[in-house]
């Protein structure tokens, strides 16, 4: 310890550390070639990597672990208590046993502007450089070429492949809408434009809603933001679930019942998450997150689609037929999408135009008896 430096005994420095005058470490460590300024504290069980840069009045707070190659600006505070008090619940003042430590996280490589105030129970930058995330989300399309490779085509398509190519463009077009495919089409379209309805206009808004019903429970930040990322996690999982229980329900109960029950759990709980539950106040997350397990399964009803529809049509305009639906969908469901905008606007809340979104799959439900059931008939040729 010198005159404008204090060190205590307890701190780990690495190897060519530089330290700044009037500057006050105790427990913490620091690693090799780390510089840190003047008029910096960093309290017991915070971590500098190597390699780093702290800047002049700079507070690193105890739970706060800065990885290497980081920089941090100047007049950078850290905290670690989302909800400081100087009292117990008993009186007096706080001690070490009458709170807990909210740690932080700062990535390799990050960089902290100057004045920046950092709260507590953040991770900041990332573990992987965008060349590994790039690959990494690469990955699927790999997985999709190595399946697509040792898949032989049928021979009913090999036998159909020259008359096919032959056929002008518009022709597989056409007879969608042909006496015998019109039908089909038609209400294809329709299932597909409440599924989209659903997707654009209703889920879409979840993490928003999840968002405003954290505000509203004291839950703001950082804590409102976890909690969107986990609905939409929660949501996405349930649909996957749906997705892999989807082949066994429609062969048990056939693809048109299959359809129908994801309608009809979108209905019922697109309806109650947003028009019910969503105005329950600063109660309502709980229930909220409870619906939304369903209303993910619900999601599992685009699924239906990859099954049902190509069993529908000739080889021909098999997926002329696919895009024909999912095309028109997307196009009329954009148009929704501004309605439950207005609708926002009108209602002055999100709830009850979202909640309006279910009358796509109560109309859906009325439709799908009429759609062809396909389970245990041939393909058409």
């Amino acid at each position: 310890m010198s005159e404008f430096v204090s060190i205590a005994p307890d701190v780990r420095l690495g190897k060519n550390v530089k330290l700044s005058k009037f500057i006050n470490l105790y427990g913490c460590t620091v690693g090799d070639e780390t510089k840190i300024g003047a008029f910096v504290e960093i309290q017991k069980n915070a971590t500098v990597g190597n390699n780093c840069k702290v800047s002049s009045h700079t507070f690193i707070c105890e739970g706060v672990d800065i990885e290497d190659d980081v920089f941090i600006g100047h007049s950078v505070t850290f905290v670690n208590d989302t909800y400081p008090r100087a009292t117990a619940a008993g009186g007096g003042l706080q001690t070490e046993a009458d709170w807990k430590v909210e740690k932080t996280k700062v990535c390799k490589g990050a960089s902290i502007g100057s004045g920046s105030t950092i709260l507590a129970n953040l991770t900041i930058g990332s573990h992987f450089g965008w060349r590994q995330m790039f690959l990494f989300g690469g990955l699927p399309a790999l997985l999709l070429a190595w399946i697509r490779y040792g898949v032989a085509e049928p021979v009913r398509w090999q036998q159909k492949e020259k008359v096919i190519q032959s056929l002008s463009w518009w022709r597989p077009l056409a007879t969608l809408f042909n006496s015998t495919w019109r039908r089909r089409t038609i209400l294809n379209s329709l299932f597909m434009l409440a599924s989209i309805c659903g997707l654009w206009a209703g889920t879409v808004y979840v993490p928003t809603a999840v968002t405003t019903l954290a505000e509203a429970s004291g839950r703001v930040g950082p804590q409102a933001a976890h909690l969107a990322s986990y609905a939409t996690i929660l949501v996405a999982f349930a649909t996957i679930l749906g997705c892999l229980a989807m082949p066994t329900l429609a062969e048990r109960f056939g693809r048109r019942a299959t359809l129908a029950m994801f309608f009809a759990l979108m209905f019922v709980f697109i309806v109650l998450t947003f028009g019910k539950v969503f105005y329950l106040g600063s109660n309502a997350l709980p229930w909220f997150f409870l619906c939304l397990f369903f209303l993910g399964l619900g999601g599992a009803n685009f699924s239906v689609y990859t099954l049902w529809l190509p069993e529908q049509y000739p080889t021909e305009c098999r997926a002329s037929a696919f895009a024909f639906s999912t095309s028109f969908a997307r196009f009329i469901g954009a148009g929704i999408t501004f309605l439950v905008g207005a609708g926002v606007r009108h209602f002055g809340s999100l709830g009850t135009p979202v909640a309006l979104t279910g009358i796509a799959f109560a109309i859906g439900l009325l439709l799908t008896p009429l759609g062809e059931e396909t389970r245990g008939r041939v393909l058409p040729p």
